[in-house]
């Protein structure tokens, strides 16, 4: 399978490809070089690709010793996009937490200059509640750039993309369960969080890439958006090779050429359906 590449290449300032943190358990003889300390695997992985999603302040919010330590080790250029916790999202759903997101803003703006958006994944058994977004969306800063992903599908209504739009927060593209979210532009990125294939035990590879491609140049083409693309953790190492492989398809320099060039030459069966070739 062979997809042209862009004759003019998207900065990464543009398009930022990455993954959902640096240490899976599958990365450490895929990526890594073999004597390379865990502690400096970081600036390693900042060296070939523009952003990583933290996904540790979702669980227990660091100190913030760790935030200037990894403020430090990437080079400037370099954006974390950071998932908002739990307690948040999953416990309170977006009610009565003023306080605890106020203790996480204060927290996170210890990135600086290399934060980036911000993620605000809701459970798929939270069904919509206008009422709560209502409340939430006028207390993000706006000198931060939010992210909202909607696992429910009664959240895709057109009163939720007018207060999205209405509070400039945009909404993730994913594929969940194998579901595509509505095209909806709303803020000033398009992000997209991949982890279907993974869900699957399976890379994306070329054909399973290949739809979200044309989407990705729309936004960046015909939106004018800059774009985040983040691939969900695993530990077969799938993360890290399809964001190479996607690199390669957006005519950046890909992370990993050798696995680009196997991934080239895959025609399973599962490649195969993907790519609705006979």
């Amino acid at each position: 399978m062979n997809i042209e590449t862009p004759a003019i290449a998207p900065s990464v300032e543009q398009l930022r490809i990455g993954t959902s943190g640096w240490a899976g358990n599958g990365w450490r003889k895929l990526f890594y070089p073999p004597d390379l300390p865990e502690e400096d695997w970081l600036q390693h992985y900042a060296r070939h690709f523009s952003t990583v999603e933290l996904t540790a302040t979702c669980y227990r919010l660091p100190e913030e010793e760790m935030f200037l330590r990894w403020r430090e080790a990437v080079p400037d250029g370099f954006v974390f996009s950071v998932k908002a916790p739990h307690r948040i999202c999953r416990r309170k759903r977006l009610r009565n937490c003023f306080q605890d997101m106020m203790h996480f803003f204060l927290r996170i703006e210890l990135l600086d200059d290399r934060l980036g958006p911000v993620v605000w994944q809701l459970p798929p058994t939270f069904k919509r509640d206008e009422e709560a977004l209502a409340d939430f969306l006028p207390r993000l800063p706006r000198d931060m750039v939010h992210v909202l992903e909607f696992r429910h599908a009664s959240w895709h209504s057109a009163r939720v993309r007018d207060m999205l739009a209405e509070h400039d927060v945009a909404m993730a593209f994913h594929d969940h369960d194998g579901r595509r979210t509505p095209w909806w532009i709303t803020g000033p990125v398009v992000f997209f969080r991949l982890n279907g294939m993974q869900a699957q035990q399976r890379c994306y590879g070329f054909a399973g890439l290949e739809p979200f491609v044309d989407d990705m140049e729309r936004a960046l083409e015909e939106e004018g958006r800059e774009v985040y693309v983040s691939f969900g953790d695993d530990a077969e190492g799938c993360a890290v090779r399809d964001a190479s492989i996607l690199q390669h398809l957006l005519g950046q320099p890909p992370a990993m050429p050798v696995m680009v060039e196997k991934a080239q030459e895959e025609h399973t069966p599962v490649a195969i359906a993907i790519a609705g070739m006979d």
